[in-house]
């Protein structure tokens, strides 16, 4: 079996907020619930939004896009403004 990424867990002031800029701004259904993580499905991975009990530290994560999608992300950018 190859080994995949399953999930990862984002800690972040709050988790509500930031899944729902994550999925709006990629276009993705609503996060889910899962005990206290909002769970984000990219692919076969789920980014898990926790709320951190402290100022949680800038993490980087990259996502490979097409140019099409890439295009509709970079305008979902800009109409926020």
């Amino acid at each position: 079996m190859a080994i995949k990424l399953n999930h990862t867990i984002v800690n972040v002031r709050d988790k509500r907020t930031s899944a729902k800029f994550l999925t709006e701004l990629f276009g993705l259904p609503p996060a889910t619930p899962f005990i206290h993580f909002l769970c984000v499905q990219i692919g076969d991975t789920t980014l898990d939004f926790c709320d951190a009990d402290y100022d949680p530290e800038p993490q980087h994560y990259a996502f490979l896009v097409s140019e099409k999608e890439f295009d509709q992300i970079f305008g979902r950018i800009k109409a926020k403004g």
